[in-house]
């Protein structure tokens, strides 16, 4: 405990002097170098990120690099507007004053990543942070160690531990860590342990951005493109075999079309596996005690009268495990209660909008909704009547990808956002600040003495204009 106090002072001191009022420019150079030493290192990052749970290289690319590498370019190409002061205009009542906000970095930051995107979801927390002027310790997952330790190589080489340090460990040294007075904390995991980040957070009152999960329906109307609906679904479960808190958990589907949609998944199936023996590299289950989770799972949920869509198929030896679809399953089904994390997914049929509605409001709020559609109608009532922390309309994940747009859940599935602009206020503390003119003041007149002549200037003031 006693080295993590030690550090944390350095960056206490160092951000101080250093990082409080850096330049747009020079936080620009830090993120220029970052995105240069993971272009001579991809090769190293895909190595490690396949060392840890199989991931193809070109998948690695993919959903770690590509995405992460975008959303620095983005923050370059917007770092000096985002930085600038904005000027506020003042209510006529107080005329004679000026408001602008600054934008200042909160400081302290602790970023808790987790294994299922080992590189993008501890980086990428990091950029925004140096985005915002402050000094961060970064805690990646022990469950991914070899990218663990090229990313506590790349942040040695390019940052001095005062300002940057990668600190390695499992759930006794984050619990150390979560008591240091940060002034933010950044957490990517499950809801439980957010909660325990929550709990931990408010004994120093520091504020808190919690990326979490949740059961993310994914609704298929009777208007949809079944072909391009059940293609997109199973990309979903395919990619990093579904180890990703943005991937459905569940299908809804129309039972005017359910017939046909069973049919058709049975067939791109078969097509989607026919692939996978030509050489396309499916991503393993992160360890041993996952891979038994999710088979357990998948043989509870047939062992409590759902049906398999497809055969289930284990490779414990590789610990790779072809996506599983099931239907005809109850709502009390062991699948339905809990997050997946995982390539099962139940197909479900409903009747009406009220069963609908009803299912998907009996679980906490999830971090994504799914709607596949052509009716506007239809798709504005789903989206006025539920809540979530994003939508996705005729596809799946991709909302992830866009660093324009805020990324985060709501309550259960996470507090606060992340990406882009979003991500840069929330390492940043938004600092108003007014200035009175020295010579003049409008409120002087409501110096006292409580005149009565006051007290109608005062009513005309509040109710009249």
């Amino acid at each position: 405990m006693q080295a993590y106090q030690e550090l944390f002072d350095l960056q206490r001191t160092y951000f101080l002097k250093n990082c409080k009022n850096s330049s747009a420019s020079e936080r620009k150079q830090k993120l220029i170098r970052l995105k240069k030493w993971i272009k001579q290192h991809q090769t190293d990052i895909s190595d490690a990120v396949y060392r840890d749970f199989g991931k193809a290289p070109f998948e690695t690319h993919l959903t770690e690099l590509l995405v992460l590498i975008k959303g620095i370019d983005h923050t370059i190409a917007n770092l000096p507007v985002w930085m600038q002061s904005k000027h506020i205009a003042s209510p006529y009542f107080l005329t004679g004053t000026k408001s602008w906000i600054r934008y200042e970095p909160k400081g302290q930051v602790l970023v808790i990543a987790p294994w299922n995107f080992p590189f993008i979801l501890a980086v990428n927390p990091v950029v925004s942070a140096i985005a915002a002027g402050n000094c961060v310790i970064l805690k990646p997952s022990e469950l991914s160690p070899h990218c663990s330790a090229i990313i506590q190589q790349m942040f040695s080489e390019l940052f001095d531990a005062k300002e940057v340090a990668v600190v390695q460990g499992g759930a006794e040294v984050a619990g150390k860590l979560l008591k240091l007075p940060f002034n933010h904390i950044f957490f990517t995991g499950s809801p439980r342990v957010g909660k325990i980040v929550m709990k931990a957070a408010a004994d120093n009152l520091s504020s808190v951005t919690l990326e979490l999960g949740g059961q993310n329906p994914a609704i298929v109307h009777h208007s949809a493109n079944l072909k391009t609906t059940i293609e997109r679904l199973l990309w979903s479960k395919y990619l990093n075999a579904a180890q990703s808190c943005v991937s459905p958990n569940y299908v809804l589907v129309h039972r005017s079309i359910y017939a046909e949609f069973i049919n058709l998944l049975k067939q791109k199936l078969e097509w989607f596996q026919s692939v996978s023996k030509q050489g396309y590299q499916m991503t393993g289950i992160i360890n041993d005690y996952h891979f038994g989770r999710i088979k357990k799972l998948a043989e509870q949920c047939v062992d409590s009268g759902a049906k398999q869509i497809n055969p289930f198929r284990f490779d414990k030896e590789k610990r790779q495990i072809q996506p599983l679809f099931v239907q005809d399953l109850e709502i009390s089904n062991p699948l339905m209660k809990e997050e997946i994390f995982g390539p099962l997914l139940p197909v479900i049929a409903y009747d009406h909008m009220d069963e609908l509605l009803a299912l998907i409001r009996s679980k906490p709020i999830p971090l994504a909704l799914y709607i596949f559609s052509e009716n506007k109608r239809f798709i504005k009532e789903i989206i006025n009547k539920t809540s979530s922390g994003t939508i996705m309309i005729n596809d799946t994940t991709l909302q992830f990808a866009n660093h324009k747009i805020p990324f985060g859940g709501a309550n259960h599935s996470g507090i606060g956002k992340a990406h882009g602009y979003a991500g840069f206020l929330a390492f940043t503390n938004q600092r108003s600040v007014m200035k009175q003119n020295s010579n003049f003041s409008l409120l002087r007149i409501f110096y006292p003495p409580y005149t009565a002549w006051k007290q109608k200037i005062l009513n005309f003031i509040t109710w009249k204009i």
